[in-house]
């Protein structure tokens, strides 16, 4: 049977051959051809070639070309295609060809023109990749978003997805952006946005947006949960090496000044990068570690939350560049600085060094060191309205407020890893800051009933000095031992810190009823020291190939000793004597153990984790002044944590968490000394305080759909704060003696001191986001969010609790269109709803709004115009206070020089004089709306020279020529030819 099939089938399969051969070599189609450009018509090297079919522009394939610009598209099918050759530099051409069995093979010959020009040919446009989602990471393509030449990274990265600004601080997906990484090497330690601010956007080629782990977790490959949010910039190639930066100065107006320079030298491995200002235009161009601040002086900091009017939310539409320096415009209510903002005239003089290296094949030190003089004039108008349930002790509170302050700051800190051999390695980071602190204030403060009846009033002059001295390191050492997975890791952690301060304090007091006055007239000096050393030991052991478990230990101890003396003057002698009441003389000790036990599972795409942790503590608390007083406390907790986290394969991450934590009573809310900075508002603190013990719980889900270029994100967030350090306020309606604490409060004036309570909860939540719109080459980002805040406290002896609810939308269209237009329009909408226990008449509503734009326009040649606008609208503050305004800045340039190297401009700041700030602060006994002077119209005159100095291979060198890849597959660019 076997042999008639096969004689009778094989010349039927003879005969078949050379059909089959025709066949297969009919589909094996090509095309071919060589790309040149410019007048020369030299090669372009590794230009980049596209093919789509047509008609429906589905992309084929992709390919570069070779050094001598040939190219090569094969196992095509017979049909038409539309080809698109393209380089960095010159225009692109779209050729159409056809392929048949005639005509099997197409050949191209290519040449680019450097000049733009209208192409006959097949109009299709491509669609670039946005993201991706790569394992835990959203890898985000520089390239699908425009800016203009002297955009920095900050202006580059928030155009893309889930990246916003709140008040100069970066933001990811909702959350703050603790560390930015270039090409995967620290750049400028934690300073996320000086990082950005001093990088240029053309260097960038992706931006990833992961979730970083511990230096512990990276090593163990245990997830324990403690991550922070981190940008990795990967630059583009030959960027690694070479020199770039600005160089900037410029004059103006009303005596105002800017002038400063970004240098950064990149060789292989080592990166050095010079930062130095000057100003008096309120660009601040450090961190906060920068600033000792008034805060940091006063002794009595009281826990009620401060909410900004703009709810936690500012468009991204606010970030724009400075018109002359490369910074924030002004000290505007939408302006975003690297410290926070701070109200008022701010000078500012400052010089930062970045420093990165490898010292062999083993160790990798990265240092940096910034300084940084901070002089602030402000005059501030408070209005404050408290809550209590008998409108005769609920008062309402006005001052008008004049503060000079002067800060100075060193700061430094290295970063050692060495690794000794393939199985142990060690992490150094010692940080060093010193500060230095006066501060002149004066104010006119009354509390009063319904702006007609006067209560009491004080005049209040004060000074203060003060130094801070901060040290710490962090030592790790690891060891990973023979069985994959089997680790141990050593970590030790020590601080210190010193201030000591000093300080005089001038105030008349007046009561209207009776009338009576009394002066008060004291000095005051005061030491603060503190230190804290820790350690922990952790151990985890593999459990097959799919889980890992964790045994550690840490056991730490933190002391602190405060003294404070006031010397109170004698009338009419003149003398001073100690007094005791205002004196404080503090010490107390902790020491904290800690066993934990965890369970890591870890497989394809889930990865889960569960621990527990048993937490013994002891608080010893001596106070010597004004009365004795030795309370111990210990305290027993365990602690759970968990976390779990899915990846969507693709398209994105979804990531569930809870823990718990404890944190102790500072030095200032256990110390029993009376602050009498403001005499109609005494503070004091509690040595019975308990430590409070903290819930947390959220999810986080991230979700990107490349082929439709969109991306969402989605950010829940809930807390519950036990034992949670709340206000307690006596607010008299007379003249009072507080027996117990033996101070005198003339009517209208308030009594603050810590108490544990309670019910303090948060509940947060924040969605994004982001797609294009092709037909106007925009990105369009949507924002929502919420935050619901529940803070309990005493008014009176009688428990309160205030709710307020926050809910916030924004929008923002940023443009696509190219470099020579760059604009970007925003609106952020916030409406809060504030209630109150005890006084349900205080209930309130208010608005806020705020409309962004901004405008970059090259239209000929070195041109450029530029404008930034800001609309605020406010509707529910208290009387006086619904001010809404219209901030316009605008700016002309010419840019000349080899490379447009060189810019002349001349700038406008808030030309409509309408520039103030208002923000509404949210507590537990009171609401208070606030209003500080600006800076208000100036112009200014300002030179800027760029440099950029790349290697050969970089498509920066020689300004244009450089190669262009091809886009992934999978991304067809949209419309038909």
């Amino acid at each position: 049977m076997f042999k008639i099939f096969f004689f009778r089938k094989l010349p039927f399969f003879f005969l078949s051959i050379p059909i089959l051969w025709v066949r297969i070599h009919a589909q094996s189609f090509r095309i071919e051809g060589q790309i040149s450009g410019g007048a020369d018509g030299s090669p372009l090297p590794q230009a980049s070639v596209v093919v789509y079919s047509l008609p429906d522009s589905a992309l084929v394939k992709g390919v570069s070309a070779d050094l001598n610009g040939r190219f090569k598209v094969e196992g095509l099918k017979e049909g038409r295609y539309g080809v698109k050759c393209s380089y960095v530099g010159y225009v692109t051409a779209w050729h159409q060809v056809s392929l048949s069995s005639r005509m099997p093979s197409f050949l191209l010959d290519v040449r680019l023109k450097a000049e733009p020009k209208m192409l006959q040919g097949v109009n299709i446009e491509d669609r670039q990749v946005v993201a991706v989602q790569k394992g835990d990471t959203l890898e985000v393509n520089a390239a699908a978003f425009k800016v203009n030449p002297d955009a920095t990274a900050e202006d580059l990265v928030t155009k893309m997805p889930g990246i916003t600004t709140e008040n100069g601080r970066i933001k990811a997906q909702g959350e703050e952006v603790k560390r930015v990484l270039l090409d995967g090497k620290e750049f400028f330690g934690d300073d996320a946005t000086m990082a950005l601010r001093n990088l240029p956007a053309d260097i960038i080629d992706r931006v990833q947006i992961f979730d970083r782990p511990s230096d512990q977790a990276q090593f163990t490959g245990f997830n324990d949960g403690n991550t922070e949010k981190t940008l990795n910039i990967k630059t583009k190639r030959g960027m690694s090496d070479g020199q770039f930066g600005k160089f900037y100065a410029g004059g103006g107006t009303s005596w105002r000044y800017n002038a400063g320079l970004s240098f950064n030298h990149f060789q292989k491995a080592r990166r050095l990068t010079w930062l130095a200002m000057s100003n008096n235009i309120n660009q601040q161009n450090f961190s906060m570690q920068d600033l000792l601040g008034v805060a940091g002086l006063s002794s009595q900091q009281g826990p009620g939350r401060m909410m900004s009017i703009f709810g936690g939310m500012r468009p991204a539409g606010t970030s724009a560049p400075g018109f002359g320096g490369g910074g924030p415009l002004m000290n505007s209510p939408a302006a975003n600085f690297l410290t926070s903002n701070q109200a008022g005239i701010n000078t500012t003089h400052a010089l930062g060094l970045n420093y990165q290296d490898e010292w062999g094949k083993k160790t990798k030190v990265s240092g940096f060191y910034f300084f940084n003089w901070t002089g602030n004039e402000t005059e501030k108008n408070v209005k404050r309205q408290y809550f209590s349930r008998d409108s005769l002790t609920a008062p309402n509170y006005s001052e008008q407020s004049r503060t000079q302050s002067r800060n100075m700051n060193h700061r430094a800190g290295l970063r050692l890893e060495h690794t000794i051999d393939s199985s142990q390695s060690i992490i150094w980071n010692p940080t060093l800051s010193v500060q230095f602190n006066r501060q002149d204030y004066t104010s006119q403060a009354r509390f009063f009933k319904d702006d007609t009846l006067d209560l009491s009033a004080s005049d209040i002059t004060r000074y203060s000095a003060a130094v801070g001295v901060n040290a710490t390191q962090d030592l790790l050492y690891r060891i990973r031992l023979k069985k994959r997975g089997r680790t141990l890791s050593f970590n030790s952690v020590s601080s210190f810190n010193l201030r000591p301060s000093d300080g005089w304090l001038k105030a008349g007091n007046r009561v209207f009823n009776p009338d009576s006055i009394f002066v008060n007239n004291q000095n005051n000096d005061g030491r603060t020291v503190g230190y804290n050393l820790t350690g922990n030991v952790t151990y985890t052991e593999p459990l097959r190939t799919f889980g890992q478990v964790l045994i550690s230990y840490s056991a730490a101890y933190s002391s602190a000793w405060n003294r404070r003396s006031t010397w109170a003057e004698e009338l009419p002698t003149g003398t001073y004597r100690l007094d005791s009441l205002l004196s404080n003389q503090l010490r107390y000790g902790q020491l904290l153990h800690r066993p934990g036990i965890g369970f890591n599972f870890s497989k394809k795409l889930l990865n889960f984790s569960l621990g527990l942790d048993y937490q013994w503590a002891s608080l010893d608390v001596h106070n010597t002044l004004p009365r004795v007083e030795t309370p111990r406390q210990f305290f027993q907790n365990f602690l759970p944590k968990g976390s779990l986290q899915l990846r969507l394969k693709t398209r994105g991450q979804l990531r569930v968490f809870y823990n718990t934590s404890t944190q102790i009573p500072s030095v200032s809310q256990l110390q029993r000394m009376v602050d009498n900075s403001n005499p109609l508002a005494l503070t004091t603190g509690n040595p019975q305080l308990r430590q409070s013990l903290t819930h947390n719980a959220g999810f986080r889900l991230n979700v990107s759909d490349s082929s439709r270029t969109r991306n969402f994100f989605m950010f829940f967030n809930f807390n519950e704060v036990r034992n949670y350090v709340a206000n307690a306020q006596i607010i008299t309606s007379s003249d009072t003696t507080l027996a117990a604490y033996g101070v005198r409060l003339p009517a209208g004036a308030q009594f603050t001191s810590p108490v544990n309570m309670q019910g303090y909860r948060t509940l947060r939540s924040f969605m994004g986001f982001s797609m294009p719109i092709p037909f106007i080459k925009c990105n369009l980002n949507l924002m929502a969010g919420g935050l619901w805040t529940r803070t309990p406290g005493f008014v009176n002896g009688l428990a309160n609790v205030n709710n307020t609810v926050n809910t916030n939308t924004g929008v923002v269209v940023s443009s696509n269109l190219g470099e020579r237009w760059d604009f970007r329009v925003s609106y952020a909408a916030n409406y809060n709803i504030v209630t109150n226990k005890l006084r349900p008449a205080s209930n309130n509503n208010y608005y806020t709004g705020v409309a962004a734009g901004n405008f970059t326009l090259m239209p000929w040649k070195g041109l450029v115009l530029n404008a930034e606008m800001f609309y605020n609208h406010y509707l529910g503050l208290q009387q006086g206070f619904n001010n809404n305004f219209f901030l316009l800045n605008a700016g002309v340039g010419y840019k000349f020089l080899k490379n447009r190297a060189a810019e002349l401009r001349l700038s406008g700041f808030d030309l409509l004089r309408q520039n103030v700030s208002i923000s509404r602060q949210v507590t537990e006994s009171y609401l208070e709306d606030s209003f500080s002077n600006l800076l208000q119209r100036y112009f200014m005159v300002t030179f800027t020279y760029t440099l950029k100095k790349f290697g050969k291979s970089s498509p920066a060198a020689g300004g244009e020529g450089a190669p262009m890849g091809p886009p992934p597959p999978g991304f067809p660019p949209p419309g038909r030819p």
